[in-house]
């Protein structure tokens, strides 16, 4: 993940703190590709691409040593191949990079999607703007009305001084 966050073409919305879960779940991911890519390269394909189900028996007698009656038990292991895992990591790990905006039609989601977000902040700013524009001329409005009382007032006091 150092590596992503160091590259300059790396977004740089993807370097907030508020991301970092959703960056350690793909690291995992492409580790695991990694990892799994990696073993099915030293292996011979055949044995790589074939799907293990393993049983295991065991058998317990009821009753005294003639009864003669026997019950089975039978626990099945299905193993995926090491093809339909790595199948499975890297289609995870795609999608979280799509989530991430790391190729060019998730970022083009990711910008929209903060695009509507700045364009609501901008409108929530802007809405807020009006609202103390509108206090302010009311205020305004209020002082000059107390102003002209106060002059009036001196007005008439000094008339009838």
């Amino acid at each position: 993940m150092a590596e992503l966050l160091a590259d300059p073409r790396t977004p740089d919305y993807l370097r907030d703190p508020s991301y970092g879960r959703s960056l350690l779940a793909y690291g995992r991911a492409e580790a695991m590709v990694d990892l799994l890519a990696g073993w099915l390269n030293e292996q011979d394909l055949g044995a790589a691409l074939t799907e293990v189900t393993r049983a295991a028996e065991t058998e317990d007698r009821e009753g005294g040593r003639d009864s003669g009656r026997v019950r089975r038990r039978s626990v099945s292991r299905r193993t995926l191949s090491v093809w339909e895992q790595l199948v499975k990591a890297e289609k995870l790990a795609a999608h979280l990079r799509h989530d991430l905006g790391l190729p060019p039609r998730g970022r083009a989601g990711i910008a929209r999607d903060l695009g509507l977000a700045v364009r609501s902040a901008e409108e929530a700013v802007a809405a807020l703007a009006e609202r103390g524009r509108q206090i302010r001329e009311r205020r305004e409005a209020e002082l000059r009305v107390i102003e002209g009382r106060a002059e009036a007032a001196e007005e008439v006091s000094g008339h009838s001084a």
